[in-house]
């Protein structure tokens, strides 16, 4: 049985563009990037985890600001 993880079109840094947005209005909050181990803690925690590409290591968004991405449905 395939994992979904590896039906995602990876970069060769091995990340993928993850965009937020508003669940109301549609709006582009922002643009970040994800590896496999933020994509899937994003699935299994349902809020939305980065890979910082210039700290080399996961962002757990609004940990520090107390204002979480948390995650209404995710598309391929």
């Amino acid at each position: 049985m395939k994992n979904y993880l590896d039906e995602i079109g990876w970069n060769e840094q091995g990340l993928v563009p993850a965009i937020a947005q508003d669940v109301g209005t549609g709006k582009v909050l922002m643009l970040a990037w994800m590896n496999r181990d933020a994509l899937n803690l994003t699935v299994q925690e349902k809020r939305a985890v980065y890979w910082s590409r210039s700290r080399g290591k996961l962002w757990f968004k609004g940990v520090r600001l107390v204002w979480p991405n948390s995650i209404g449905k995710t598309k391929p």
